[in-house]
């Protein structure tokens, strides 16, 4: 049987995160269909009630272990093959303790919506009429992206690793690297945000079909890219933040 310590990477450099927004961006590129592809169905999935949330963080790892393919400089497909992943016990340990931070998230907010703005029911159409409830969940979102940080990968990677034990590596590499991680996650959204806010601008001054559906078009695209790069980004911080050192046991 092979054992692995885990250690983290202390005093990382603060240059390391454009690295990690580089490398995530050349990982991309280097199937972009492919990546699109799984992005595209997180986004499918996340329509499917309750089921498609542990469906979603699924495809999350199929991407991480991809990006591990491809720093290896290896072929990968289209298949997800999401029922593999299950059979490490670890994994189906680590959605069901997502499911209960989700649900627990899911359930302060509406409470907080009710009790503060008088809403029973969220729908859509009362999240784009009111954009400080936006603001809200997707804060609640980074927190608990936050939270869970590198958690899924050492999940996904270490199979002997119990979920409690990864949890803690997680926030010792966070509270370790704190400043090199703000910038990153800075650097990060920015990147992300700004393409997303011009073209929704653009958007919504076009009277013109054919354009609309093209600006479209594009917007889709880049929240799908966003959702890969997302991903990939967390890939490199796992690989970047931690050791790892194993050797045979009995």
């Amino acid at each position: 049987m092979i054992a692995t310590k885990i250690s983290i990477r202390q005093n990382l450099e603060l240059g390391m995160a454009w690295l990690w927004i580089k490398s995530s961006f050349a990982t991309f590129r280097e199937k972009p269909i492919n990546f699109l592809f799984f992005g595209l169905s997180y986004v499918l999935f996340a329509f499917i009630p309750i089921i498609g949330i542990m469906l979603t963080v699924l495809v999350s790892m199929r991407i991480y272990f991809n990006s591990s393919l491809i720093q290896q400089q290896q072929n990968i497909g289209l298949e997800l093959n999401l029922v593999s992943l299950l059979r490490q016990r670890n994994i189906f340990s680590y959605l069901l303790f997502y499911m209960g931070i989700y649900f627990i998230i899911l359930s302060s907010f509406s409470q907080l919506v009710n009790s503060y703005y008088g809403i029973s029911e969220i729908t859509p159409e009362i999240l784009v009429a009111n954009p400080q409830l936006l603001f809200i969940l997707f804060s609640l979102s980074v927190a608990q992206a936050i939270f869970l940080g590198v958690t899924p990968l050492i999940i996904c990677f270490n199979p002997q690793i119990r979920l409690w034990s990864a949890l803690k590596i997680n926030w010792c590499l966070l509270w370790q690297n704190l400043a090199v991680l703000i910038l990153a996650l800075f650097l990060l959204f920015a990147i992300i945000l700004i393409p997303l806010y011009l073209v929704l601008n653009l958007l919504l001054l076009v009277n013109n079909g054919v354009l609309l559906g093209f600006g479209l078009m594009v917007l889709i695209i880049l929240l799908l890219v966003s959702l890969v790069i997302t991903n990939i980004f967390t890939y490199q911080v796992y690989q970047s933040g931690l050791h790892f050192s194993s050797w045979q046991t009995k």
